[in-house]
């Protein structure tokens, strides 16, 4: 029980994970999103186990910077299932996710997040987060293959 890194096996416990969060169909490129991931020194997927079941996955990319000391890392992906929320799963996963920030030299941890996910807003202010008003997005369209 509790945070271990993420294996191929999980694929199916994050894709309903994921389908929570709004992100339906990820089950087509998971696996593959997996080996890529795992290749990169810089990411990491993990998940927490409750009862011999994922109901949390956080997925942590550090981004390296040039021009300042420091690199920073980015929650990429984070949710807790929403039967077990409210049960400290996600403050545990949030103190893993600073430790794993710290350890690899980071002076932050930037998250982006949805105005309508109004609880992982107040998840993210308790945890000492601010609001960082700047987010500018390029659309670039891409057509999922199967492999």
């Amino acid at each position: 029980m509790g945070i271990r890194r993420a294996v191929i096996k999980d694929a199916i416990a994050i894709t309903r994970l994921l389908n929570q969060l709004g992100y339906p169909g990820t089950g087509v490129f998971l696996i593959n999103k997996f080996r890529t991931i795992n290749e990169n020194p810089n990411a990491e997927m993990i998940v927490y186990e409750r009862d011999g079941e994922v109901v949390g996955f956080m997925e942590l990319d550090l981004i390296v910077q040039i021009a300042i000391a420091a690199d920073i890392a980015r929650v990429s992906y984070f949710v807790v299932d929403a039967s077990v929320r409210d049960m400290g799963i996600g403050n545990v996963m949030e103190e893993y996710c600073t430790k794993w920030a710290r350890d690899r030299l980071c002076d932050r941890i930037e998250v982006h997040c949805c105005d309508l996910r109004i609880g992982a807003n107040q998840f993210y202010r308790a945890h000492g987060y601010s609001v960082s008003p700047m987010y500018f997005i390029k659309e670039l369209r891409y057509e999922i293959r199967s492999t």
